[in-house]
């Protein structure tokens, strides 16, 4: 064959390359079996990540929270009583409010969701559509943008917002949008290592503010980021 008489080819690549075919067969079983239980690979995974103590694992977290964003809204409506128990019993308050979050976006009302403090609280209308509003995250990336004139930077700094406007629900984001621009330029650059001699004090200066105002932003981002893998 092509691959035996070839000498270009790397031989991890071609390793790869012969496994392509078992890999389509495990795939083409899966959703057979799937098929026959009446779900799909992305609900199966979510089943096993809804157990009682699955849920209570912490560095679950992560996991849940990519389960939840895997599923489409046909999929919620399905698994919608387990999505709830997320809401609620789930260890880690980001998976907690992705779920609630989801659950909303389709169309769900008079939620409940434990908060970071143990309280099962019901979050305000006004509170669920800023909730679901993404014109802070485009603001901040353009911000970012104008101010790094790095995409990279940018968009790690915009992702990192995300997560912080997450955690932080159902309050707001203390600080000006400068200040919390500092703050996700910090970590950005933090994350992807950046090293290039500039001072955290020096990047304070590019956005105009007093560095001590942003270090309780940045220690919220850092603390909300860490709590996907906490240790």
């Amino acid at each position: 064959t092509f691959l035996d008489n070839s000498p270009y080819i790397n031989q991890g690549v071609e390793e790869i390359i012969r496994e392509y075919p078992k890999k389509i067969e495990q795939s083409e079983a899966k959703y057979i079996a799937s098929l026959k239980r009446g779900s799909t690979e992305e609900e199966d995974t979510l089943k096993e990540l809804v157990t009682p103590k699955a849920l209570q694992d912490p560095k679950n977290t992560s996991d849940l929270i990519s389960a939840l964003y895997s599923l489409n809204p046909e999929q919620v409506k399905k698994n919608h009583d387990d999505i709830l128990r997320i809401t609620t019993d789930a260890a880690g308050y980001l998976a907690r409010v992705v779920a609630f979050l989801i659950l909303i976006d389709c169309g769900y009302t008079n939620l409940s969701l434990k908060n970071k403090k143990g309280f099962i609280i019901k979050p305000t209308k006004g509170e669920t559509d800023r909730l679901l509003d993404t014109s802070p995250s485009q603001e901040i990336n353009n911000l970012l943008m104008s101010i790094t004139k790095d995409v990279s930077l940018s968009e790690t700094g915009t992702s990192l917002y995300s997560l912080y406007y997450l955690y932080t629900f159902p309050e707001l984001i203390k600080g000006t949008k400068y200040e919390i621009g500092c703050a996700l330029h910090i970590a950005s650059r933090y994350y992807m290592q950046v090293n290039d001699g500039l001072k955290e004090e020096d990047i304070a200066k590019i956005w105009n503010v007093d560095l001590k105002t942003v270090f309780p932003i940045l220690e919220g981002i850092i603390e909300a980021d860490e709590s996907l893998d906490p240790e």
